[in-house]
């Protein structure tokens, strides 16, 4: 049997027997209540690795053995004792799923790194080892990883992927001659099905990415508290209404800063939001952005009004107050965009760019996106509209265009796409009854299922649907009043996405 490993040049082969010794062997085997300690045994415990010498029949071998103080070591000494001194050592397991679960509990547990020269060397693992595979999130523990597993072995520390029992799935031979071509070639197809549905399952949509993203952020704020009428924010951060500013008129105001000019929110100039903007998806960054801009209900209240919100018509009335010199209160759909755009700006951009998330965080192209959209563009005009603000020759790769449709290229449909994505996010939490969940959610999870709609559809239509929709935006206001409107709102839509 050769290395699967995609080293080439290889010399050694590994012999090993597909079946078992006798024909009751593992009928025994499954009945063995030995075999069912060795399975649940826990290898990071002392009494776990008696348990691995009590079924390979070394137990004495073991139990007189001079041990290794160290724990990965002490570990490594068992297993060579199984290979080289267990006479019971038949028990050959064919992975259908399970089998990097088992592979990594393995190399934890040798402290090894692993690389495709298949060079397993207990106590070889380091951080730097975990810094150059770039895991997203991975913040060093300022510990090495031998002291970590010496931790977990004392007992000091748990590891649920180390300690926790999980599900393997295998093949059992029932007869001890049979058609190995044939079972390798079940085995085979049976492999090649799980690995499509994985990859399937691994290169997610934008749609799916998107929900994902919404119904995390929705874990923030309460279900029961969006149905509450009286449970609203009292905010108290302003900004002023944005007009139509060319590129030429943005330019001569470009030598002042430009939160002094145009009068956005002036914590979108923060070191929270910098810090937030820069990894959405880091939940301590999240969670202090979230802390930060989460007033309390009354001022006899301490405890807090986390978004996101949902919308009543006291949110976008009485609670904003009178419109002065251009000027007002945000309310709060601004404070749901300010939590979700950020992510929505990075998983268009990984996507479209077909580049890891970790690589792209805090990226130049990304957070100039993210706040031009959160300051010039989405919440910040009197009324729909269909020009781009003069600020983006500033803050996106855009040439000279005025409009939205204008952002037809790769990175920049990620503007139009991002602001009708909060539209229609804040439109559910406006007009749902049940808040208790966004509908926009459940949407963008079954675009999946026409299997048409891929990644450009999906942008493409997502980036036209603005401009084709905004002559029914104005409508909508009025369908409070004239019930009729609700129809022909509805038969309008039903005919642009048809």
């Amino acid at each position: 049997m050769h290395r699967l490993n995609p080293t080439q040049n290889v010399d050694d082969k590994v012999f090993m027997g597909f079946f078992p010794p006798t024909d009751e062997y593992y009928t025994d085997l499954l009945q063995d209540k030995t075999f069912e300690n060795f399975l649940m045994s826990d290898g990071t415990t002392k009494e776990g690795q008696d348990n691995i010498a009590d079924f390979y029949q070394v137990t004495e071998l073991w139990e007189n053995m001079q041990k290794n103080e160290c724990n990965h070591e002490r570990y490594v000494q068992l297993l060579m004792l199984v290979k080289t001194d267990s006479k019971a050592d038949f028990l050959w397991v064919s992975f259908v799923e399970g089998l990097h679960r088992h592979a990594a509990t393995i190399l934890a547990l040798l402290c090894t790194k692993f690389d495709y020269e298949n060079k397993i060397l207990p106590g070889s693992l380091s951080i730097q080892d975990f810094k150059d595979a770039k895991i997203p999130h991975f913040v060093d523990p300022k510990i090495s990883p031998k002291e970590q597993m010496k931790k977990i072995m004392n007992g000091d520390e748990t590891s649920k992927m180390l300690q926790n029992p999980f599900t393997v799935e295998v093949y059992i031979p029932k007869r001890r001659h049979g058609d190995i071509s044939q079972l390798m070639d079940s085995m085979r197809k049976r492999s090649e099905w799980i690995s499509e549905s994985k990859t399937r399952a691994a290169n997610k949509t934008i749609s799916r990415l998107l929900s994902i993203w919404l119904n995390d952020t929705l874990s923030h704020s309460k279900p029961e508290k969006r149905n509450d009428c009286t449970w609203r924010p009292t905010l108290t951060h302003t900004f002023t209404y944005q007009s139509p500013t060319s590129t030429e008129a943005d330019a001569k105001h470009s030598h002042i800063h430009d939160q002094i000019v145009y009068q956005y929110p002036h914590f979108l100039k923060c070191d929270i939001w910098k810090s937030f903007i820069r990894d959405p998806f880091n939940i301590s960054n999240r969670e202090r952005f979230i802390e930060f801009i989460s007033p309390e209900r009354t001022k006899v209240r301490t405890k807090k009004i986390k978004p996101p919100y949902s919308i009543f018509w006291e949110s976008l009335t009485t609670d904003v107050g009178p419109v002065e010199h251009k000027s007002r209160l945000i309310d709060v759909r601004h404070v749901n965009g300010y939590l979700i755009i950020p992510g929505i700006v990075y998983l268009l951009s990984t996507k479209l760019q077909k580049a890891v998330l970790n690589d792209r965080l805090g990226e130049e192209i990304e957070m100039n996106l993210i706040n031009y959209i959160t300051r010039f563009g989405y919440g910040m005009r009197r009324g729909p509209h269909v020009t781009l603000h003069g600020a983006y020759s500033r803050y996106t790769t855009l040439n000279s265009t005025k409009y939205i449709q204008g952002c037809f290229d790769n990175v920049n449909r990620i503007i139009p796409v991002t602001i009708f994505t909060m539209m229609l996010y804040n439109a559910c939490f406006t007009y749902q009854k049940d808040k208790s969940t966004n509908l926009l959610i459940s949407a963008l999870e079954k675009f999946d299922y026409v299997a048409s709609i891929d990644d450009d559809t999906f942008m493409t239509v997502f980036s036209e649907l603005p401009r084709s929709c905004i002559t029914f935006i104005r409508i909508i206001t009025l369908s409070h009043f004239f019930p009729i409107w609700n129809y022909l709102i509805r038969f309008s839509l039903y005919l642009i996405f048809h």
